[in-house]
Order: structure tokens, then sequence, then C-alpha cells
């Protein structure tokens, strides 16, 4: 399988299985999938459409992020598992989530970032139209952590987050400018 964007190579990802059951009609979809690759992981999802109503869940465990580093143009490192446990449903322009994503071992080396992660860990926490995050990462010589909280409904989303550091040295971007105007 190859993933195509418009700013980078082709990325081209053995998958050693796919599989895939459909089963649609004109009011109703159903669909689940099973993708194993020997350099990510595995993912398995479904999908069920009714009655204007949409279902669906996705399900990882340790997916490997490193293969995905050539889809980010400016991310020389990137490294980290990826687990989750899902659920969603739309209804009438309402979106709910259920469920756990958890990164760890998280690093990323982006020449867009005015720092780099070399280690951490990201869990983030859904339940209905509210979520939680909780990390803990390595910036440069210091420690970083964000916690907080947040809802939303509709496109109407807030967050309460607060972020710790220690010791964080922030390199001012290649690309950074500054406008001033009076």
């Amino acid at each position: 399988m190859s993933l195509h964007t418009v700013d980078t190579p082709p990325l081209v990802l053995p998958i050693e299985t796919l599989q895939l059951a459909f089963n649609g009609a004109t009011e109703a979809l159903k669909a689940d999938f099973i993708l194993e690759s020997k350099q990510l992981g595995t993912i398995n999802g479904q999908l069920n459409y009714q009655d204007q109503q949409l279902n669906a869940q996705l399900l990882t465990r340790q997916l490997d992020l490193q293969p995905l580093e050539g889809l980010f143009p400016d991310v020389s490192l990137l490294t980290g598992q990826l687990s989750t446990d899902l659920k969603l449903h739309f209804e009438a322009d309402a979106l709910t989530l259920t469920g756990d994503t958890v990164i760890n071992n998280l690093a990323v080396n982006s020449r867009a970032l005015p720092f780099d992660f070399t280690d951490g860990g990201i869990t983030l926490r859904f339940s209905g139209n509210q979520f939680s995050v909780d990390s803990t990462i390595k910036l440069g010589q210091g420690n970083a952590s964000i916690t907080g909280n947040g809802q939303w409904a509709g496109t109407d989303w807030n967050a309460d987050l607060l972020m710790t550091a220690s010791e964080v040295r922030i390199e001012p971007l290649a690309k950074s400018y500054a406008l001033l105007s009076s």
C-alpha cells in the first residue's frame, strides 16, 4: 500500500493482511476491517451506518509511528507506539467519543517546532463529548507535563489545559518573523 500527500514522496507500507467485510444497502452500511503490517502493527475497525446514525470503532495495539515519518515533510524523526480503543457515535450533528488513545515512547524532531520531543507519553481519555489529557514529555534538557480537560458541542469546543515545565529552552524557528505595525 502506498500513501500520497502533496508535499512528500509516496510512502510505501508493506501490508501483509487486509481483510474487509462490507455489506451495504440504500439506508444502511456495515464494514469491518483488519489491516496487519509487520512494520506498523495491527489496526482493527468497524463502521455501521443505519437510520442516519454512524457508529464506528477503532482499535490499535502498539502501532509503530516511525514508518509514518515520511508523511510529515518537516519531521526528521518520529518514533512512538500508538494504542487506541475508541468508539464513535454521530447523530444529528452530535459527535460522541468513548475510549482511550495512548502514545508511548514519543520522540519528534522537526524544523517546524521550536523544540524537540526526546521522550514522552500522551494519554487522551474520551467520555461522550468530554476529554481529558495527561502527558509527560522530555523537551531538550527539561521536562514538561500537560494536563487538562475539555468538551465540545457541535462545532463549539473549549479546553482547560495546564502545562508545567522545567529547564525548557525554546529555539527561534528559522521561518519565524515578527510583524510590527502602528
